[in-house]
Formats: structure tokens, C-alpha cells, sequence
């Protein structure tokens, strides 16, 4: 009796009673919601109770992270979207709770929302990603306005790139390359911004049934004054990166990680420009569409001659499956 009158005694009880709710199988929303309504209770009102509740949200979240990881890697879709609901309120309550000057939890918030919107799909990803937008902006206005507990301005760059993938995924195709293009204004050579950038015309192509955005996905975008586009397309960025694929193996040997990362992204882009061309062969019509599903048959043939193993199980399988989509339309 005692120990159950023993205010410690009553929130680790509660914690542990939140725990097994969110981590039973399915989760336990309404239950789990009532242990934080208590745990609120229990705790009190003053800064360093939330902060220290904040703290236990934020851990429960990065396990439940992991969790949902796991369920999205495995195909389990309506468990991952079950899990989600859950961990909505948690990072809901986490954000309330957290200090509006400790930029670093901010930032784990958003990229968390963020994560959760790339794990789902439509309607059910679509809030995820508003909070994380609106979270980056918040954290961009903060290290604009700069002080003592601001993020660092080096920081902005990041911040501007995830508020771009967060565009993209909300189809704010628009937005999305105003974003990325301020981080290649600064950082041309940036290889995931340059994917991004890529990536996100494609998609806006494919969602508008545009061919032009198809068509600047492959050879790339934002006209500079000196004539060359800031975003590469996919082309240039192929090009680009086997070059520096080929020197780094002149310099460190086969068996460097950096050459292995090169050559993901160079099969990616050259993979990801003869979609593009079928998308855009499936806009056009006559002898314009039989043109351009001869060159992505002639672009798959090509790169089986230059890269006979095709950069190993993944991309072979992808760009045989490819080869055979244009081959049957």
C-alpha cells in the first residue's frame, strides 16, 4: 500500500503500463492515451516535469521508430499504419512538450513525422509530412533569426533539403525545386539534392501526365546564365558521378566504399533517365512513341554492353524488367 502511494512508484507504473500498449500487438490507442493523460497528471505542470516527460516521449519514440521500421521493411502495411496512429500521438505530445529552444529535439520531431509520411502512402501520409514542413520552416526561421539557442547556420542547408523531400512527397513538385535548387545555388555538386531534384520532376511529370518535366528529369533544369542548369538531370549526373566512380578506384582500389556508393548512384540515374523515357514514350503517340521505346531498349542494351553484371542483382533485375515494359508496350 505504501508503495502504491508512492508518487515514483505511481509514473513508473504508469510508464511501464504505456509501454506495453504501444508495443502490444495491435497497439493499444485509446489505453495508451489514457496513460499519458495520466502520466501528465502525475507529473505536474513545471518546466522541468515536461522537459523530463518530454524526454520519455522522445525515447518511447525512437523505439517505436525502430518498430516501424522493421514492419515497413517487411511489407507489413496495415500493422505499419496501426503503429503509426499510436505514434502520431506520441510525437503530438512530445511537440508539446518539447523546448522550443532545443532545436536538436525539434529537428528529431520533424525528421520523425517526416519518416512516418515516406512509410505511407496518400491521404494517410499527408499530415506527416505538413507537420514536418512546417516543423523545417520553423527551424529555418530560427537559425535565419539566429542567437544563442538558434541551430547553427551550417545547419540550413539540411534543413532546406528535408523541407524540399517533404514538398515532394506532399506533391508540391513546384516548391519542392525552389527548395533543392537554394541548396544547389550553394552546393552544386551535392549528389542527394541532385538526385532529389531529378527525382522529383519525374514524379511530377508522371503525376501531371506532363512530358516536360519528364524531359527535364534527363537532361536537367534551372537554366544558369553561363548556359549549364544548376539541376543536373539524370544524365549529367550519371556522367558525373562515373567520372569521379573511376578516379576514386585509380586511387583507393576496389574495395573502396565510397567507389560502391558512386556506383549505386550512377546505376540509379542511369536507370532512373531511360524511365523517364519510357513515362514520356507513354505521353507521345505514332513514331514519336515508337522512337522513344527504341531508345529506352537501345539505352538497357547499352548499358548491358558497358556494365555486363549491371551493377549486380538489384539494378539487373530493374533494368531487365525495364527493358520489358517497353518491349510490351
Amino acid at each position: 500500500a505504501d508503495a502504491a502511494a508512492n508518487p515514483r512508484f505511481v509514473e513508473e507504473a504508469y510508464k511501464t503500463a504505456l509501454s506495453a500498449y504501444l508495443f502490444v500487438e495491435p497497439p493499444q490507442r485509446e489505453q495508451a492515451l489514457a496513460m499519458m493523460a495520466a502520466l501528465d497528471e502525475a507529473n505536474g505542470d513545471g518546466p522541468e516535469a515536461r522537459a523530463k516527460l518530454t524526454r520519455l516521449y522522445v525515447g518511447l519514440g525512437v523505439q517505436l521508430q525502430r518498430r516501424l521500421k522493421d514492419l515497413q521493411a517487411a511489407g507489413f502495411a496495415d500493422r505499419a499504419r496501426t503503429l503509426a496512429g499510436a505514434f502520431e500521438e506520441l510525437l503530438k505530445r512530445a511537440s508539446e512538450g518539447a523546448d522550443s529552444a532545443n532545436w536538436q529535439t525539434q529537428l528529431w520531431l520533424a525528421q520523425t513525422s517526416q519518416q512516418l509520411g515516406e512509410g505511407l502512402t496518400g491521404k494517410d501520409a499527408a499530415p506527416y509530412f505538413a507537420q514536418a514542413e512546417a516543423a523545417y520552416r520553423a527551424l529555418l526561421a530560427a537559425a535565419d533569426k539566429g542567437g544563442a539557442d538558434a541551430p547553427p547556420v551550417g545547419e540550413l542547408i539540411k534543413f532546406q533539403k528535408l523541407l524540399g523531400d517533404c514538398l515532394r512527397g506532399q506533391g508540391k513538385f513546384d516548391e519542392a525545386m525552389t527548395a533543392y535548387g537554394q541548396v544547389l545555388a550553394e552546393r552544386t555538386s551535392q549528389l542527394d539534392v541532385q538526385q532529389a531534384a531529378a527525382r522529383t520532376l519525374m514524379e511530377q511529370g508522371i503525376a501531371e501526365g506532363n512530358a516536360g518535366p519528364l524531359e527535364r528529369s534527363i537532361h536537367g533544369d534551372q537554366p544558369q546564365a553561363q548556359g549549364t542548369n544548376l539541376v543536373w538531370g539524370w544524365l549529367k549526373l550519371a556522367k558525373t558521378v562515373e567520372g569521379a566512380r573511376r578516379l576514386e578506384l585509380r586511387t583507393k582500389g576496389a574495395d573502396s566504399p565510397r567507389a560502391a556508393q558512386l556506383a549505386d548512384v550512377f546505376f540509379d540515374a542511369r536507370y532512373n533517365a531511360a524511365r523517364a523515357r519510357l513515362e514520356a514514350a507513354m505521353l507521345a503517340a505514332g513514331d514519336e512513341r515508337a522512337k522513344q521505346l527504341a531508345t529506352v531498349r537501345q539505352s538497357v542494351e547499352a548499358m548491358k554492353n558497358l556494365y555486363p553484371d549491371l551493377g549486380g542483382t538489384k539494378w539487373n533485375a530493374a533494368f531487365a524488367e525495364l527493358a520489358k515494359e517497353a518491349a510490351g508496350k
